[in-house]
Protein backbone atom coordinates (compact mmCIF):
# COMPACT_ATOMS: atom_id res chain seq x y z
CA UNK A 1 0.00 0.00 0.00
CA UNK A 2 2.79 2.72 1.13
CA UNK A 3 5.12 1.78 -2.24
CA UNK A 4 1.79 2.38 -4.19
CA UNK A 5 1.14 5.84 -2.38
CA UNK A 6 4.68 6.78 -3.08
CA UNK A 7 4.71 5.60 -7.16
CA UNK A 8 1.37 7.67 -7.38
CA UNK A 9 2.77 11.19 -5.13
CA UNK A 10 5.60 10.48 -7.45
CA UNK A 11 3.88 11.11 -10.22
CA UNK A 12 1.64 14.00 -9.08
CA UNK A 13 5.38 15.57 -8.44
CA UNK A 14 6.32 15.90 -11.74
CA UNK A 15 2.72 16.52 -13.05
CA UNK A 16 3.52 19.78 -11.34
CA UNK A 17 4.98 21.41 -14.75
CA UNK A 18 6.57 24.24 -12.04
CA UNK A 19 8.42 22.38 -9.49
CA UNK A 20 9.39 19.10 -12.22
CA UNK A 21 10.92 22.29 -14.28
CA UNK A 22 12.54 23.62 -10.45
CA UNK A 23 14.08 20.19 -9.69
CA UNK A 24 15.78 19.75 -12.86
CA UNK A 25 17.03 23.05 -13.48
CA UNK A 26 18.06 23.43 -9.78
CA UNK A 27 20.10 20.23 -10.03
CA UNK A 28 21.70 21.52 -13.42
CA UNK A 29 22.38 25.04 -12.31
CA UNK A 30 23.73 24.37 -8.83
CA UNK A 31 26.30 22.11 -10.25
CA UNK A 32 27.52 24.37 -12.78
CA UNK A 33 27.76 26.84 -9.84
CA UNK A 34 30.34 24.38 -8.06
CA UNK A 35 32.28 23.67 -11.09
CA UNK A 36 32.24 27.38 -12.29
CA UNK A 37 33.87 28.16 -8.65
CA UNK A 38 37.85 28.34 -8.55
CA UNK A 39 39.36 25.11 -7.19
CA UNK A 40 42.33 26.55 -6.47
CA UNK A 41 43.03 29.34 -3.89
CA UNK A 42 45.54 31.96 -4.49
CA UNK A 43 47.36 31.87 -1.12
CA UNK A 44 49.38 35.05 -2.25
CA UNK A 45 48.14 38.72 -2.09
CA UNK A 46 49.14 41.16 -4.60
CA UNK A 47 51.02 43.76 -2.77
CA UNK A 48 52.65 47.10 -4.01
CA UNK A 49 55.60 48.36 -1.91
CA UNK A 50 57.83 51.89 -2.17
CA UNK A 51 60.71 52.42 -1.05
CA UNK A 52 61.92 56.13 -0.29
CA UNK A 53 66.05 56.85 -0.86
CA UNK A 54 66.64 52.93 0.02
CA UNK A 55 69.99 52.81 1.84
CA UNK A 56 73.09 50.79 0.21
CA UNK A 57 73.29 48.54 3.01
CA UNK A 58 70.03 47.63 3.32
CA UNK A 59 67.92 45.69 0.49
CA UNK A 60 64.09 44.98 0.09
CA UNK A 61 65.16 41.39 0.04
CA UNK A 62 66.41 41.41 3.59
CA UNK A 63 62.96 42.65 5.12
CA UNK A 64 60.81 39.52 4.61
CA UNK A 65 57.05 41.15 4.36
CA UNK A 66 55.42 37.68 4.88
CA UNK A 67 54.88 34.73 2.48
CA UNK A 68 50.88 35.77 1.96
CA UNK A 69 52.44 38.84 -0.11
CA UNK A 70 53.70 38.96 -3.70
CA UNK A 71 55.53 41.95 -3.41
CA UNK A 72 55.38 45.01 -6.61
CA UNK A 73 57.74 47.62 -6.17
CA UNK A 74 56.97 51.17 -7.14
CA UNK A 75 58.81 54.08 -8.19
CA UNK A 76 56.83 56.74 -6.09
CA UNK A 77 54.34 57.12 -3.57
CA UNK A 78 51.91 58.35 -6.05
CA UNK A 79 51.97 55.10 -8.28
CA UNK A 80 51.73 52.82 -5.97
CA UNK A 81 48.55 54.76 -4.26
CA UNK A 82 47.09 55.68 -8.07
CA UNK A 83 47.85 51.37 -8.42
CA UNK A 84 45.48 51.25 -5.31
CA UNK A 85 42.93 53.51 -6.57
CA UNK A 86 42.68 51.03 -9.84
CA UNK A 87 41.74 48.33 -7.73
CA UNK A 88 45.19 46.77 -9.00
CA UNK A 89 46.57 45.91 -5.56
CA UNK A 90 44.61 45.69 -2.17
CA UNK A 91 46.97 47.12 0.17
CA UNK A 92 50.37 49.15 -0.18
CA UNK A 93 53.25 49.82 1.95
CA UNK A 94 55.00 52.95 1.72
CA UNK A 95 58.61 52.73 3.44
CA UNK A 96 60.24 55.99 3.96
CA UNK A 97 64.31 56.27 4.58
CA UNK A 98 63.95 56.76 8.08
CA UNK A 99 61.71 53.88 8.03
CA UNK A 100 63.92 51.81 6.45
CA UNK A 101 67.18 52.80 8.24
CA UNK A 102 65.67 52.07 11.93
CA UNK A 103 64.47 48.28 10.43
CA UNK A 104 67.87 47.97 9.33
CA UNK A 105 69.19 48.58 12.64
CA UNK A 106 66.44 46.86 14.53
CA UNK A 107 64.75 49.92 15.66
CA UNK A 108 60.67 50.21 16.11
CA UNK A 109 59.83 51.73 13.17
CA UNK A 110 56.00 53.33 12.08
CA UNK A 111 54.40 51.85 8.91
CA UNK A 112 52.54 53.84 6.31
CA UNK A 113 50.15 51.15 5.29
CA UNK A 114 47.29 52.01 2.55
CA UNK A 115 44.36 49.65 1.45
CA UNK A 116 42.03 50.01 -1.81
CA UNK A 117 38.66 51.54 -1.44
CA UNK A 118 36.63 49.01 -0.31
CA UNK A 119 38.22 46.56 1.48
CA UNK A 120 37.21 45.15 4.17
CA UNK A 121 38.13 45.67 7.68
CA UNK A 122 38.99 41.46 8.20
CA UNK A 123 41.44 41.81 5.67
CA UNK A 124 43.25 45.04 6.89
CA UNK A 125 43.75 43.44 10.24
CA UNK A 126 44.88 40.29 8.84
CA UNK A 127 47.57 42.50 6.95
CA UNK A 128 48.56 44.44 9.63
CA UNK A 129 49.07 41.54 11.69
CA UNK A 130 51.19 39.64 8.67
CA UNK A 131 53.73 43.28 8.47
CA UNK A 132 54.23 43.39 11.91
CA UNK A 133 55.20 39.80 13.07
CA UNK A 134 56.92 40.04 9.60
CA UNK A 135 59.22 42.82 10.59
CA UNK A 136 59.33 42.10 14.19
CA UNK A 137 60.86 38.54 13.36
CA UNK A 138 63.32 40.63 11.31
CA UNK A 139 64.28 42.93 14.02
CA UNK A 140 64.90 40.21 16.26
CA UNK A 141 68.50 40.21 17.72
CA UNK A 142 70.55 37.03 15.52
CA UNK A 143 70.75 35.32 18.86
CA UNK A 144 67.21 34.92 19.65
CA UNK A 145 66.67 31.56 19.10
CA UNK A 146 69.96 30.63 21.17
CA UNK A 147 68.51 32.64 23.69
CA UNK A 148 65.49 30.28 23.79
CA UNK A 149 62.88 32.82 22.00
CA UNK A 150 60.48 30.54 19.83
CA UNK A 151 57.34 30.72 18.27
CA UNK A 152 54.59 28.57 19.44
CA UNK A 153 51.37 28.05 17.09
CA UNK A 154 47.98 26.58 17.45
CA UNK A 155 44.95 26.19 14.91
CA UNK A 156 41.97 27.27 16.90
CA UNK A 157 38.67 25.67 15.96
CA UNK A 158 38.27 23.67 12.78
CA UNK A 159 41.64 22.39 11.39
CA UNK A 160 41.80 21.71 7.45
CA UNK A 161 44.68 21.14 5.70
CA UNK A 162 45.79 24.12 3.90
CA UNK A 163 43.15 27.17 2.81
CA UNK A 164 40.08 26.30 1.24
CA UNK A 165 38.82 27.12 -2.33
CA UNK A 166 35.32 28.50 -2.68
CA UNK A 167 33.85 25.58 -4.44
CA UNK A 168 34.87 23.38 -1.09
CA UNK A 169 33.07 25.85 0.99
CA UNK A 170 30.27 25.86 -1.18
CA UNK A 171 29.87 22.57 -1.53
CA UNK A 172 27.48 22.08 1.85
CA UNK A 173 25.12 25.09 0.83
CA UNK A 174 24.27 23.72 -2.73
CA UNK A 175 23.05 20.67 -0.92
CA UNK A 176 20.78 22.77 1.73
CA UNK A 177 19.51 24.42 -1.26
CA UNK A 178 18.28 21.35 -3.25
CA UNK A 179 16.88 20.42 0.21
CA UNK A 180 14.99 22.83 0.64
CA UNK A 181 13.08 23.31 -3.15
CA UNK A 182 12.09 19.58 -1.85
CA UNK A 183 10.42 21.48 1.43
CA UNK A 184 8.13 23.37 -0.95
CA UNK A 185 7.52 20.80 -3.15
CA UNK A 186 6.18 18.09 -1.04
CA UNK A 187 4.25 20.27 0.97
CA UNK A 188 2.76 21.59 -1.96
CA UNK A 189 1.74 17.81 -2.60
CA UNK A 190 0.22 17.68 0.46
CA UNK A 191 -1.60 21.04 0.50
CA UNK A 192 -2.89 20.25 -2.89
CA UNK A 193 -4.31 16.74 -2.18
CA UNK A 194 -5.87 18.43 0.72
CA UNK A 195 -7.54 21.61 -1.15
CA UNK A 196 -8.92 18.76 -3.53
CA UNK A 197 -10.15 16.35 -1.23
CA UNK A 198 -7.78 13.68 -2.29
CA UNK A 199 -6.30 12.91 1.15
CA UNK A 200 -9.38 12.80 2.77
CA UNK A 201 -10.66 10.27 -0.04
CA UNK A 202 -8.10 8.35 0.96
CA UNK A 203 -8.60 8.06 4.08
CA UNK A 204 -11.95 6.67 4.29
CA UNK A 205 -10.75 3.93 3.16
CA UNK A 206 -8.96 0.98 4.65
CA UNK A 207 -6.14 3.13 4.41
CA UNK A 208 -4.81 4.68 8.27
CA UNK A 209 -3.34 7.91 8.99
CA UNK A 210 -0.24 6.75 9.82
CA UNK A 211 0.37 4.83 6.51
CA UNK A 212 -0.37 7.82 5.03
CA UNK A 213 2.11 10.37 6.39
CA UNK A 214 4.35 7.03 5.89
CA UNK A 215 4.32 7.36 2.40
CA UNK A 216 4.71 11.35 2.28
CA UNK A 217 7.63 11.04 4.08
CA UNK A 218 9.73 8.07 2.27
CA UNK A 219 8.46 9.62 -1.33
CA UNK A 220 9.97 13.45 0.06
CA UNK A 221 13.32 11.81 1.86
CA UNK A 222 13.71 9.65 -1.38
CA UNK A 223 13.15 12.21 -3.68
CA UNK A 224 15.71 14.73 -1.86
CA UNK A 225 17.96 12.02 -1.36
CA UNK A 226 18.34 10.95 -4.65
CA UNK A 227 19.18 14.68 -5.45
CA UNK A 228 21.67 15.70 -2.71
CA UNK A 229 23.51 12.35 -3.62
CA UNK A 230 23.72 13.15 -7.31
CA UNK A 231 25.28 16.20 -6.83
CA UNK A 232 27.79 15.25 -3.76
CA UNK A 233 28.60 12.06 -6.32
CA UNK A 234 29.45 14.47 -9.37
CA UNK A 235 31.27 16.82 -7.82
CA UNK A 236 33.78 13.90 -5.64
CA UNK A 237 32.54 14.71 -2.29
CA UNK A 238 30.54 12.00 -1.39
CA UNK A 239 34.22 10.26 -2.45
CA UNK A 240 35.72 11.76 0.75
CA UNK A 241 33.59 9.79 3.49
CA UNK A 242 31.47 7.87 1.40
CA UNK A 243 29.87 6.66 4.40
CA UNK A 244 29.51 9.47 6.98
CA UNK A 245 28.95 11.91 3.46
CA UNK A 246 25.42 9.44 3.22
CA UNK A 247 24.32 9.26 6.77
CA UNK A 248 24.53 13.19 7.06
CA UNK A 249 22.35 13.01 3.88
CA UNK A 250 20.01 10.83 5.31
CA UNK A 251 19.70 12.58 8.24
CA UNK A 252 19.38 15.72 6.57
CA UNK A 253 16.51 14.91 3.89
CA UNK A 254 14.99 13.28 7.06
CA UNK A 255 15.01 17.20 8.71
CA UNK A 256 13.64 18.74 5.82
CA UNK A 257 11.05 15.99 5.76
CA UNK A 258 9.74 17.28 9.16
CA UNK A 259 9.95 20.87 7.79
CA UNK A 260 8.18 20.40 4.83
CA UNK A 261 4.97 18.19 6.83
CA UNK A 262 4.89 21.64 9.38
CA UNK A 263 4.52 24.02 6.60
CA UNK A 264 2.16 22.26 4.74
CA UNK A 265 -0.09 22.18 7.81
CA UNK A 266 0.10 26.07 8.50
CA UNK A 267 -0.22 26.71 4.37
CA UNK A 268 -3.40 26.69 2.41
CA UNK A 269 -2.51 27.34 -1.27
CA UNK A 270 0.99 27.16 -3.20
CA UNK A 271 1.54 30.73 -2.91
CA UNK A 272 2.09 30.09 1.17
CA UNK A 273 3.75 27.11 0.77
CA UNK A 274 6.41 29.21 -1.28
CA UNK A 275 6.00 32.09 1.08
CA UNK A 276 7.01 29.81 4.01
CA UNK A 277 9.07 28.12 2.54
CA UNK A 278 11.39 31.20 1.27
CA UNK A 279 11.32 32.25 5.13
CA UNK A 280 11.98 28.80 6.08
CA UNK A 281 14.92 28.91 3.21
CA UNK A 282 16.40 32.51 4.84
CA UNK A 283 16.64 30.88 8.04
CA UNK A 284 18.23 27.31 7.30
CA UNK A 285 21.31 28.75 5.26
CA UNK A 286 22.40 30.91 7.68
CA UNK A 287 24.87 28.75 9.11
CA UNK A 288 26.63 28.22 5.89
CA UNK A 289 27.45 31.76 5.87
CA UNK A 290 30.02 30.90 8.47
CA UNK A 291 31.62 28.73 6.13
CA UNK A 292 31.52 30.23 2.79
CA UNK A 293 32.64 33.57 4.88
CA UNK A 294 33.98 32.21 8.06
CA UNK A 295 34.07 36.10 9.68
CA UNK A 296 30.04 36.61 8.82
CA UNK A 297 29.84 33.65 11.30
CA UNK A 298 27.54 34.08 14.98
CA UNK A 299 27.49 31.78 18.20
CA UNK A 300 23.54 32.09 17.70
CA UNK A 301 23.79 30.17 14.34
CA UNK A 302 24.79 26.84 16.01
CA UNK A 303 21.78 26.92 16.96
CA UNK A 304 19.26 26.42 13.46
CA UNK A 305 18.86 22.81 12.97
CA UNK A 306 20.97 23.09 9.72
CA UNK A 307 23.93 24.22 11.12
CA UNK A 308 24.50 20.61 12.27
CA UNK A 309 24.17 19.03 8.78
CA UNK A 310 25.96 22.15 7.38
CA UNK A 311 29.14 21.48 9.84
CA UNK A 312 29.11 17.46 9.58
CA UNK A 313 29.37 17.74 5.97
CA UNK A 314 32.07 20.61 6.02
CA UNK A 315 34.12 18.83 8.69
CA UNK A 316 33.81 15.25 6.47
CA UNK A 317 34.50 16.62 2.61
CA UNK A 318 37.06 19.25 3.58
CA UNK A 319 39.07 18.08 7.49
CA UNK A 320 38.80 14.58 7.27
CA UNK A 321 36.48 14.31 10.13
CA UNK A 322 35.17 10.66 11.35
CA UNK A 323 32.40 9.40 12.52
CA UNK A 324 33.50 10.04 16.22
CA UNK A 325 34.09 13.48 15.27
CA UNK A 326 30.60 14.16 14.54
CA UNK A 327 28.54 12.17 16.15
CA UNK A 328 27.12 14.82 18.31
CA UNK A 329 25.89 16.26 15.41
CA UNK A 330 24.48 13.44 13.54
CA UNK A 331 22.61 12.70 16.86
CA UNK A 332 21.59 15.83 17.43
CA UNK A 333 19.63 15.90 13.19
CA UNK A 334 18.60 12.41 14.50
CA UNK A 335 16.39 13.61 17.09
CA UNK A 336 15.48 17.31 15.66
CA UNK A 337 15.00 15.52 12.46
CA UNK A 338 12.20 12.62 14.37
CA UNK A 339 11.02 15.18 16.41
CA UNK A 340 10.11 17.39 13.80
CA UNK A 341 8.55 14.91 11.53
CA UNK A 342 6.61 14.02 14.57
CA UNK A 343 5.33 17.50 15.34
CA UNK A 344 4.70 18.21 11.95
CA UNK A 345 2.48 15.10 11.46
CA UNK A 346 0.39 15.75 14.71
CA UNK A 347 -0.15 19.34 13.55
CA UNK A 348 -1.27 18.39 9.73
CA UNK A 349 -3.12 15.32 11.14
CA UNK A 350 -5.72 18.20 12.68
CA UNK A 351 -6.50 19.26 9.06
CA UNK A 352 -8.17 15.65 8.44
CA UNK A 353 -10.59 16.45 11.63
Amino acid sequence: MIAALVQKDVKLFFRNQFFALITAMGLVFYLLIYFLLPADVEETLPFAVFVEDMPADVALAEVPLGDGLAVSTFDSEESLIQALQNGDYMAGLVLSAETMAAIGQGEAATLNVYYAPGTPSEMRGAVDSMLGSALNAHMLPPDAAAAGIDRVTEVVGLNVDGPLSMRDRILPTLVLMILAIEVMGLATLIVEEIEHGTAQALLITPLGTGQFFASKAVMGMGLAFVQVFLIMLLSGGLLVAPLLVTLALLLGCLLITGFSFIIAAIARDMMSVIAWGMMGLIILVLPSLAIVFPTMGSGWMDYIPSHYLIDTLHRAINAGATLGDVTANLLTLLVIGAGTLVLGSMVLRRRFA
